[in-house]
């Protein structure tokens, strides 16, 4: 059951990758979109591209199933928008879609905590990159995925 979860995650995945449009920001400010990029932003050091399985771990061991919600069976998914910043840092963390005040907390929680080993490039160089990341709230199922900022 749960690699045929995985196998649709991945599959969904790649489906939202190749659906990308590509805008490009000439502003220090702005971001630049992942569909936009020579590399993405990595997980861990000396990965190619975001290393989805790794950062699917640590959402998954560092997720905390708020007990009121648990208890009211409410399961559903949040999704999150942040920038990877040059350093690799996350920031401007948004809830473009919640479930309710203690699972979308939590959900937040969690995307404040993602550090990556590496900024996106393009072009050789970092740059920032806005990334969105829906989060699986499941009491029975794979509990999250991972996908790209369109």
């Amino acid at each position: 059951m749960v690699r045929y979860a995985c196998l649709f995650i991945c599959f969904f995945f790649i489906l939202h990758i190749n659906g990308q449009k590509t805008e490009i920001c000439d502003n220090d400010t702005d971001f630049v979109t992942m569909s936009a990029l020579d590399n993405l932003p990595c997980y861990n050091k000396g990965c190619r591209g975001i290393s989805e399985r790794d950062l699917l771990k640590f959402i998954q061991k560092t997720m905390n199933y708020p007990e009121t919600a648990r208890h009211d069976l409410i399961e559903g998914t949040v999704t999150i928008s942040y920038l990877v910043e040059l350093n690799g840092s996350t920031s401007q963390h948004k809830i473009l879609k919640g479930i309710r005040d203690d699972i979308d907390k939590e959900a937040l929680r969690i995307c404040k905590l993602i550090k990556y080993a590496e900024p996106a490039k393009q072009a050789n160089k970092p740059v920032r990159v806005k990334m969105v990341l829906p989060i699986i709230f499941s009491l029975n199922t794979a509990r999250c995925r991972l996908t790209k900022n369109k």
